[in-house]
């Protein structure tokens, strides 16, 4: 849940957030290596440490 919510925190950073989607879905681009959800998952990772949930592996 924590995860669904913040991804639009990732999204909303992008430049062009349709023009990225539409990438990832005709293979021409992808989350990993994309320094906007590097931090969203930070962020992630942050949230569920604090919760004790561990790291996320993106």
């Amino acid at each position: 849940m924590v995860g669904k919510e913040l991804f639009n925190i990732g999204m909303g950073e992008e430049d062009d957030g349709d023009g990225f989607i539409k990438g990832v879905k005709e293979g021409k681009g992808k989350f990993e290596g994309n320094e906007r959800f590097k931090e969203f998952m930070d962020v992630l990772d942050l949230r569920l440490n604090e919760g004790g949930l561990g790291k996320v592996i993106f």
